[in-house]
Protein backbone atom coordinates (compact mmCIF):
# COMPACT_ATOMS: atom_id res chain seq x y z
CA UNK A 1 0.00 0.00 0.00
CA UNK A 2 3.28 1.95 0.54
CA UNK A 3 4.54 3.56 -2.61
CA UNK A 4 7.98 4.91 -0.77
CA UNK A 5 9.38 4.27 2.93
CA UNK A 6 7.41 5.76 5.73
CA UNK A 7 8.61 9.29 7.10
CA UNK A 8 6.40 9.09 10.14
CA UNK A 9 6.04 6.80 13.16
CA UNK A 10 2.90 7.37 15.53
CA UNK A 11 3.50 5.44 18.61
CA UNK A 12 1.67 4.45 21.55
CA UNK A 13 4.24 3.50 24.08
CA UNK A 14 2.08 2.85 26.68
CA UNK A 15 -2.15 1.59 27.63
CA UNK A 16 -1.54 3.49 30.79
CA UNK A 17 -3.67 6.41 31.87
CA UNK A 18 -4.94 8.49 34.68
CA UNK A 19 -8.22 10.19 33.05
CA UNK A 20 -11.57 8.65 32.42
CA UNK A 21 -12.67 10.34 28.93
CA UNK A 22 -16.36 9.30 28.52
CA UNK A 23 -15.64 9.13 24.72
CA UNK A 24 -12.13 7.34 24.53
CA UNK A 25 -12.14 3.73 23.80
CA UNK A 26 -9.88 2.98 27.34
CA UNK A 27 -13.38 4.21 28.91
CA UNK A 28 -16.59 1.99 30.03
CA UNK A 29 -20.06 3.39 29.56
CA UNK A 30 -19.10 3.78 33.83
CA UNK A 31 -15.89 5.27 33.38
CA UNK A 32 -13.92 2.12 34.26
CA UNK A 33 -10.88 0.60 32.30
CA UNK A 34 -12.16 -1.07 29.25
CA UNK A 35 -11.49 -4.78 30.52
CA UNK A 36 -10.60 -5.70 27.24
CA UNK A 37 -7.21 -3.62 27.42
CA UNK A 38 -3.89 -4.82 28.67
CA UNK A 39 -1.84 -3.47 30.41
CA UNK A 40 1.42 -2.63 28.10
CA UNK A 41 4.79 -0.64 26.99
CA UNK A 42 7.41 0.09 25.00
CA UNK A 43 10.73 0.30 26.95
CA UNK A 44 14.18 2.13 25.72
CA UNK A 45 15.63 -1.20 24.44
CA UNK A 46 12.54 -2.17 22.25
CA UNK A 47 12.42 1.32 20.95
CA UNK A 48 15.77 1.31 19.94
CA UNK A 49 15.24 -1.74 17.98
CA UNK A 50 12.57 0.07 16.42
CA UNK A 51 14.57 3.21 15.77
CA UNK A 52 17.01 1.53 13.61
CA UNK A 53 14.65 -1.26 11.69
CA UNK A 54 14.79 -1.86 8.02
CA UNK A 55 12.38 -0.23 6.73
CA UNK A 56 12.34 3.10 8.78
CA UNK A 57 15.04 4.55 7.80
CA UNK A 58 13.63 7.58 6.22
CA UNK A 59 11.41 8.30 9.67
CA UNK A 60 12.28 12.10 10.54
CA UNK A 61 8.72 12.51 12.67
CA UNK A 62 8.72 10.67 16.00
CA UNK A 63 5.00 11.17 17.75
CA UNK A 64 4.30 9.75 21.04
CA UNK A 65 0.06 9.44 21.42
CA UNK A 66 -2.13 6.40 21.00
CA UNK A 67 -5.43 5.02 21.39
CA UNK A 68 -5.47 4.37 24.65
CA UNK A 69 -2.65 5.57 27.17
CA UNK A 70 -0.82 8.62 27.96
CA UNK A 71 2.34 9.07 26.90
CA UNK A 72 3.60 10.74 29.86
CA UNK A 73 2.48 8.10 31.45
CA UNK A 74 5.19 5.71 30.33
CA UNK A 75 8.21 5.22 32.38
CA UNK A 76 10.79 5.75 29.57
CA UNK A 77 9.06 8.40 27.82
CA UNK A 78 11.93 10.80 28.74
CA UNK A 79 14.72 8.38 28.12
CA UNK A 80 13.51 7.27 24.26
CA UNK A 81 13.50 11.29 23.83
CA UNK A 82 16.46 11.60 24.76
CA UNK A 83 17.78 8.55 22.62
CA UNK A 84 15.92 10.26 19.91
CA UNK A 85 17.90 14.15 20.22
CA UNK A 86 21.30 12.60 20.42
CA UNK A 87 21.51 10.50 17.88
CA UNK A 88 19.17 13.06 15.63
CA UNK A 89 17.19 16.12 14.96
CA UNK A 90 14.25 14.24 14.09
CA UNK A 91 11.26 16.03 14.93
CA UNK A 92 9.30 14.66 18.69
CA UNK A 93 5.96 15.25 18.96
CA UNK A 94 3.86 14.30 22.44
CA UNK A 95 0.30 14.68 22.81
CA UNK A 96 -0.86 14.51 26.15
CA UNK A 97 -3.15 14.96 29.12
CA UNK A 98 -0.12 16.94 30.82
CA UNK A 99 -1.99 15.84 34.92
CA UNK A 100 0.87 14.66 35.97
CA UNK A 101 4.33 14.96 36.92
CA UNK A 102 5.99 17.69 38.89
CA UNK A 103 7.19 21.19 37.34
CA UNK A 104 10.45 20.16 37.21
CA UNK A 105 9.81 16.78 34.97
CA UNK A 106 7.86 19.31 33.08
CA UNK A 107 11.46 21.85 32.94
CA UNK A 108 13.61 18.95 31.80
CA UNK A 109 11.04 17.44 28.84
CA UNK A 110 11.52 20.78 27.33
CA UNK A 111 15.30 20.61 27.02
CA UNK A 112 14.61 18.07 24.40
CA UNK A 113 13.20 20.40 21.90
CA UNK A 114 9.86 18.21 21.67
CA UNK A 115 6.50 19.44 20.40
CA UNK A 116 3.93 19.23 23.40
CA UNK A 117 0.46 19.18 22.64
CA UNK A 118 -1.59 19.88 25.57
CA UNK A 119 -5.45 18.79 25.83
CA UNK A 120 -7.07 21.40 27.51
CA UNK A 121 -10.80 21.34 27.09
CA UNK A 122 -11.79 24.73 29.15
CA UNK A 123 -11.13 26.86 31.70
CA UNK A 124 -11.11 24.86 35.43
CA UNK A 125 -14.97 22.67 35.69
CA UNK A 126 -15.13 22.81 32.31
CA UNK A 127 -12.30 21.75 31.48
CA UNK A 128 -12.85 18.58 34.14
CA UNK A 129 -16.12 17.46 33.19
CA UNK A 130 -14.70 15.90 30.13
CA UNK A 131 -11.40 15.48 31.17
CA UNK A 132 -12.44 13.40 34.03
CA UNK A 133 -9.74 12.47 36.56
CA UNK A 134 -7.37 15.37 35.57
CA UNK A 135 -6.95 18.77 37.55
CA UNK A 136 -6.90 21.80 35.39
CA UNK A 137 -4.79 23.47 38.07
CA UNK A 138 -2.18 20.87 37.70
CA UNK A 139 -1.81 20.62 33.84
CA UNK A 140 -1.56 24.97 33.49
CA UNK A 141 1.16 24.61 35.99
CA UNK A 142 2.65 22.18 33.73
CA UNK A 143 1.99 24.02 30.86
CA UNK A 144 3.86 27.15 32.53
CA UNK A 145 6.66 25.22 33.67
CA UNK A 146 7.41 24.10 30.38
CA UNK A 147 6.58 27.10 28.35
CA UNK A 148 8.66 28.77 30.66
CA UNK A 149 11.54 26.74 30.37
CA UNK A 150 11.68 27.27 26.44
CA UNK A 151 9.35 24.35 25.56
CA UNK A 152 6.93 24.60 22.25
CA UNK A 153 3.61 24.17 23.33
CA UNK A 154 0.18 23.83 21.76
CA UNK A 155 -3.27 24.03 23.37
CA UNK A 156 -5.60 21.61 21.67
CA UNK A 157 -9.07 22.29 22.52
CA UNK A 158 -11.88 19.92 22.09
CA UNK A 159 -15.45 21.94 22.00
CA UNK A 160 -18.24 20.44 23.72
CA UNK A 161 -22.12 21.68 23.83
CA UNK A 162 -20.90 22.50 27.56
CA UNK A 163 -17.60 24.16 26.35
CA UNK A 164 -17.59 25.97 22.74
CA UNK A 165 -18.59 29.03 24.59
CA UNK A 166 -15.29 29.54 26.53
CA UNK A 167 -13.33 28.64 23.04
CA UNK A 168 -12.41 32.48 22.99
CA UNK A 169 -11.07 32.78 26.77
CA UNK A 170 -9.20 29.81 25.64
CA UNK A 171 -7.64 31.19 23.12
CA UNK A 172 -6.54 34.08 24.65
CA UNK A 173 -5.19 32.49 27.68
CA UNK A 174 -3.23 30.37 25.19
CA UNK A 175 -1.45 33.37 23.99
CA UNK A 176 -1.05 35.38 27.70
CA UNK A 177 0.60 31.46 28.50
CA UNK A 178 3.15 31.81 25.43
CA UNK A 179 1.96 28.63 23.88
CA UNK A 180 2.69 28.68 20.33
CA UNK A 181 -0.70 27.55 18.66
CA UNK A 182 -3.89 26.43 18.99
CA UNK A 183 -5.84 24.05 17.49
CA UNK A 184 -9.80 23.32 17.71
CA UNK A 185 -10.44 19.44 16.81
CA UNK A 186 -14.12 18.30 17.05
CA UNK A 187 -14.53 14.88 17.88
CA UNK A 188 -16.11 12.60 15.56
CA UNK A 189 -17.14 10.07 18.47
CA UNK A 190 -21.13 11.00 18.08
CA UNK A 191 -21.14 8.83 15.37
CA UNK A 192 -21.87 5.35 16.46
CA UNK A 193 -20.23 2.39 14.39
CA UNK A 194 -23.86 2.01 12.63
CA UNK A 195 -23.65 5.71 11.00
CA UNK A 196 -26.03 7.26 14.03
CA UNK A 197 -25.33 10.74 14.66
CA UNK A 198 -26.43 10.57 18.38
CA UNK A 199 -25.43 14.22 18.95
CA UNK A 200 -24.42 13.16 22.64
CA UNK A 201 -23.85 10.34 25.52
CA UNK A 202 -25.76 9.72 28.60
CA UNK A 203 -22.99 9.39 31.78
CA UNK A 204 -23.37 7.86 34.62
CA UNK A 205 -21.84 9.84 36.94
CA UNK A 206 -20.48 8.01 40.32
CA UNK A 207 -23.39 8.79 42.63
CA UNK A 208 -25.84 7.25 40.09
CA UNK A 209 -27.54 9.94 38.46
CA UNK A 210 -27.20 10.76 34.79
CA UNK A 211 -25.74 13.68 32.87
CA UNK A 212 -24.35 13.53 29.26
CA UNK A 213 -21.41 15.24 26.83
CA UNK A 214 -22.84 16.71 23.67
CA UNK A 215 -21.42 17.62 20.66
CA UNK A 216 -21.27 21.33 20.19
CA UNK A 217 -24.10 24.15 18.67
CA UNK A 218 -21.24 24.68 15.89
CA UNK A 219 -21.14 21.34 14.40
CA UNK A 220 -24.84 19.95 15.44
CA UNK A 221 -26.24 21.00 11.84
CA UNK A 222 -27.08 17.36 10.72
CA UNK A 223 -24.18 17.82 7.53
CA UNK A 224 -22.64 15.06 8.33
CA UNK A 225 -25.53 12.44 9.01
CA UNK A 226 -26.71 9.88 7.26
CA UNK A 227 -30.52 9.26 7.31
CA UNK A 228 -30.61 5.73 7.69
CA UNK A 229 -28.18 2.76 8.86
CA UNK A 230 -28.74 0.52 5.03
CA UNK A 231 -27.79 4.35 3.51
CA UNK A 232 -24.81 4.52 5.81
CA UNK A 233 -23.41 1.39 5.25
CA UNK A 234 -24.17 1.58 1.59
CA UNK A 235 -22.54 4.42 1.77
CA UNK A 236 -19.63 3.25 3.00
CA UNK A 237 -18.79 0.42 0.26
CA UNK A 238 -19.18 3.06 -2.61
CA UNK A 239 -16.79 5.50 -0.69
CA UNK A 240 -13.41 6.39 -2.53
CA UNK A 241 -10.76 5.71 0.04
CA UNK A 242 -7.89 8.39 0.10
CA UNK A 243 -5.43 6.92 2.85
CA UNK A 244 -3.73 9.39 5.05
CA UNK A 245 -1.42 6.81 5.68
CA UNK A 246 0.00 5.90 2.28
CA UNK A 247 -0.19 9.71 1.32
CA UNK A 248 1.52 10.91 4.44
CA UNK A 249 4.11 8.20 5.07
CA UNK A 250 2.61 7.23 8.19
CA UNK A 251 2.67 4.22 10.00
CA UNK A 252 1.78 3.39 13.60
CA UNK A 253 2.88 1.11 16.25
CA UNK A 254 1.00 -0.03 19.40
CA UNK A 255 2.05 -0.46 22.99
CA UNK A 256 1.84 -3.80 22.54
CA UNK A 257 4.65 -3.31 19.42
CA UNK A 258 2.20 -4.63 16.72
CA UNK A 259 2.65 -2.27 13.42
CA UNK A 260 -0.17 -0.82 12.07
CA UNK A 261 -0.96 1.63 9.12
CA UNK A 262 -2.65 3.71 11.02
CA UNK A 263 -4.51 4.42 14.99
CA UNK A 264 -7.71 3.10 13.51
CA UNK A 265 -6.66 0.00 12.54
CA UNK A 266 -5.09 -0.62 15.74
CA UNK A 267 -8.02 0.18 17.61
CA UNK A 268 -8.58 -3.83 18.20
CA UNK A 269 -9.64 -4.14 21.93
CA UNK A 270 -13.44 -3.02 21.92
CA UNK A 271 -15.50 -1.37 24.42
CA UNK A 272 -18.74 -3.69 23.11
CA UNK A 273 -20.30 -5.83 21.27
CA UNK A 274 -21.63 -3.17 18.56
CA UNK A 275 -17.79 -1.62 18.21
CA UNK A 276 -17.81 -3.11 14.84
CA UNK A 277 -14.54 -1.71 13.55
CA UNK A 278 -12.13 -3.04 15.77
CA UNK A 279 -12.87 -6.56 15.06
CA UNK A 280 -12.64 -6.20 11.09
CA UNK A 281 -8.63 -5.87 10.84
CA UNK A 282 -8.35 -8.74 13.17
CA UNK A 283 -11.10 -10.76 11.06
CA UNK A 284 -9.59 -9.85 7.44
CA UNK A 285 -6.61 -12.01 8.81
CA UNK A 286 -8.21 -14.70 10.47
CA UNK A 287 -10.16 -15.16 6.59
CA UNK A 288 -6.53 -15.09 5.29
CA UNK A 289 -5.78 -17.80 8.26
CA UNK A 290 -2.87 -15.49 9.77
CA UNK A 291 -2.32 -14.29 12.91
CA UNK A 292 -2.02 -10.83 14.65
CA UNK A 293 1.77 -11.98 15.21
CA UNK A 294 2.95 -11.00 11.45
CA UNK A 295 1.99 -7.55 12.47
CA UNK A 296 4.59 -7.96 15.83
CA UNK A 297 7.86 -5.78 15.39
CA UNK A 298 9.03 -7.74 18.88
CA UNK A 299 9.74 -11.22 15.96
CA UNK A 300 9.48 -8.98 12.50
CA UNK A 301 11.30 -6.54 10.74
CA UNK A 302 9.39 -3.45 9.58
CA UNK A 303 10.23 -4.20 5.85
CA UNK A 304 8.96 -7.57 6.39
CA UNK A 305 5.73 -6.41 8.02
CA UNK A 306 5.01 -3.64 4.99
CA UNK A 307 5.61 -6.02 2.19
CA UNK A 308 3.62 -8.54 3.50
CA UNK A 309 0.88 -9.67 1.40
CA UNK A 310 -1.66 -8.03 4.38
CA UNK A 311 0.15 -4.49 3.43
CA UNK A 312 0.69 -5.11 -0.13
CA UNK A 313 -2.83 -6.98 -1.18
CA UNK A 314 -5.51 -7.21 1.46
CA UNK A 315 -5.36 -3.88 2.59
CA UNK A 316 -5.80 -2.04 -0.07
CA UNK A 317 -8.22 -4.54 -2.06
CA UNK A 318 -10.77 -3.88 0.71
CA UNK A 319 -10.84 -0.48 -0.40
CA UNK A 320 -12.16 -1.40 -3.94
CA UNK A 321 -16.03 -0.86 -4.37
CA UNK A 322 -16.86 -4.40 -5.27
CA UNK A 323 -15.02 -5.41 -1.87
CA UNK A 324 -18.23 -6.33 -0.16
CA UNK A 325 -16.77 -9.67 2.03
CA UNK A 326 -14.42 -7.51 4.11
CA UNK A 327 -14.76 -3.58 2.87
CA UNK A 328 -12.58 -2.54 6.25
CA UNK A 329 -14.99 -0.40 7.22
CA UNK A 330 -12.74 1.92 9.46
CA UNK A 331 -11.33 2.85 6.33
CA UNK A 332 -13.69 3.34 4.25
CA UNK A 333 -15.38 5.90 7.16
CA UNK A 334 -12.16 7.04 8.64
CA UNK A 335 -10.38 8.00 5.38
CA UNK A 336 -13.51 8.04 2.69
CA UNK A 337 -16.78 9.45 4.19
CA UNK A 338 -15.33 11.38 7.17
CA UNK A 339 -12.81 12.63 5.09
CA UNK A 340 -15.34 14.87 3.25
CA UNK A 341 -18.15 15.21 5.74
CA UNK A 342 -15.65 16.77 8.63
CA UNK A 343 -15.02 20.27 6.11
CA UNK A 344 -12.01 21.43 7.32
CA UNK A 345 -12.83 24.35 8.27
CA UNK A 346 -15.36 23.03 10.93
CA UNK A 347 -13.24 19.66 11.77
CA UNK A 348 -9.53 21.24 12.33
CA UNK A 349 -8.69 24.91 12.62
CA UNK A 350 -5.09 26.03 13.95
CA UNK A 351 -4.26 29.07 15.16
CA UNK A 352 -0.24 30.18 14.94
CA UNK A 353 0.30 32.90 17.60
CA UNK A 354 3.94 33.60 15.98
CA UNK A 355 2.57 34.12 12.79
CA UNK A 356 -0.77 35.26 13.59
CA UNK A 357 -2.49 33.20 10.97
CA UNK A 358 -4.96 30.75 10.77
CA UNK A 359 -4.95 27.40 8.81
CA UNK A 360 -6.41 24.03 8.46
CA UNK A 361 -4.69 20.68 9.41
Amino acid sequence: MYTKKPTHCHIELTTKCNAACPLCPRTTFLENTNNQLPTKEIDLEFFKRIYSMKGFEEIRHWEFCGNYGDPIFANHLIDIASYIRNVSNHKITIRTNASIHPPKWWENLAKLNCDVIFAIDGIKDTHEFYRRNTSYDTVIENAKAYINAGGAATWQFIPFLHSEHEQNDCIKLAKDLGFTSFITRVSNRFITPKGVNIKSRIIIEKNGEKTSISEPNAFNNGEHCITTEDEYFQSLLNSPVDCRACKDGLVYISSQGYLFPCCYLGHIYFKGVDDLYSKELMLMLKQNKLSISILDLRINEADEILNHPVYKMNIPNSWKDNSHLNPLRTCKRVCGIEKHRFAPQTYNQKIDFNESSNSHI
